[in-house]
């Protein structure tokens, strides 16, 4: 008996179930390979990881690579003196109760810092066209550029 689920996947069971019990139940049912694809946007291209010259960027994309990728920058390029000063004052801090609280001047002037570049259309404009050209780059080489990973993150905050 073979059903298929909102157009997406066709489930293919060894039992007479009804259809709302093969949905809920996947013990006796496996997903055929055949019908799990991505969506157009993402395949294709050169290397197989979608068209390099598509400006689309889904709201999953936008939510997950893309802040991740606006948190990096501002890490690292915009707002670096600000987060190393308030890493100062933390580590200098460090023994005393609550240096969290005690720096929250600096931190203020971090968050001062991000909102500047956030909340300005412009200025997301530019970082989103600055993701979408490693993306780009990305889907024609298939060699990405990592950011945000655990290593980067220990060798720019130290111990």
């Amino acid at each position: 008996m073979s059903f298929l689920i909102s157009g997406l996947y066709h489930i293919t069971c060894s039992s007479r179930r009804s259809a709302d019990a093969l949905v809920r139940s996947f013990i006796l049912c496996k997903i055929s390979n055949s019908e799990m694809t991505g969506y157009n946007t993402y395949r294709g291209g050169p290397v197989n990881q979608g068209n390099p010259d598509s400006r689309y960027m889904s709201d999953a994309e936008r939510g997950s690579v893309f802040s991740r990728f606006v948190q990096y920058k501002l890490l690292t390029e915009l707002c670096e003196p600000q987060w190393r000063s308030w890493r100062e004052c933390i580590r200098a801090k460090n023994e005393e109760w609550f240096s969290t609280f005690k720096c929250r001047g600096d931190f203020n002037v971090v968050n001062e810092c991000q909102n500047k570049y956030i909340l300005d259309p412009v200025q997301m404009k530019l970082l989103e066209e600055e993701y979408l050209q490693l993306r780009s780059e990305f889907r024609r080489t298939g060699v990405g550029h990592q950011f945000m990973t655990k290593d980067q993150m220990h060798k720019y905050f130290g111990n």
